[in-house]
């Protein structure tokens, strides 16, 4: 989903994109709260996948644009550091707060904390709202979206090694996820 997402980014703005992206996490962990049936939960995680593609690229992309408008762009992997120590932090608070939170292993203290973290993605989609846009740095002879989808998969035809590491990724990434949002619950 990163490519078509990247392109709806591209067409819609990062704004926007970052907005659809908390806002469908949101609506991921409200479709979780009502899964009682395997299909509706693996709607739910569809879900999950589409608005971490579309907050991915979004976020750094973002990121970039302001440091290109402050003429700062050298400082793009200082801004991704403290970006993902900040991610730490917040997720180090929140597994404490789930300490708090779900006290004994019962589906309505699972209930109160994914309403709560839904509520956190839906209020993050508002704040999102309160930024400032960017403008993006145009690029001179942008190609067109899906001359790049073509091309890429052309590239994956004819790289095997490269198609191997495409086919690695897809099958081991969704592990990691599998293992943080499933275990526990």
């Amino acid at each position: 989903a990163e490519v078509p997402c990247g392109v709806l980014g591209d067409r819609i703005g990062l704004k926007k994109t970052m907005f659809l992206g908390y806002a469908l996490q949101g609506v991921w962990i409200v479709i979780l709260i009502f899964s009682h049936s395997y299909p509706l939960f693996l709607l739910g995680y569809a879900m999950l996948g589409i608005a971490i593609a579309l907050r991915s690229g979004a976020t750094e992309a973002w990121i970039y644009e302001f440091l290109v408008e402050r003429g700062q762009p050298q400082l793009m992997t200082r801004a991704q550091g403290a970006l993902w120590s900040w991610m730490l932090a917040g997720r180090i608070a929140s597994a404490l707060l789930s300490v708090v939170v779900v006290r004994s292993a019962t589906d309505g203290y699972f209930v109160l904390a994914l309403a709560l973290s839904a509520t956190s993605f839906f209020l993050s989609a508002l704040l999102i709202t309160t930024i400032r846009d960017v403008r993006q740095h145009e690029v001179e002879e942008q190609p067109a979206s899906l001359t790049l989808v073509g091309d890429g998969l052309k590239l994956l035809r004819s790289n095997a090694k490269l198609r191997r590491i495409a086919i690695l990724t897809v099958l081991t990434d969704p592990m990691q996820y599998a293992l943080l949002f499933l275990y526990q619950p």
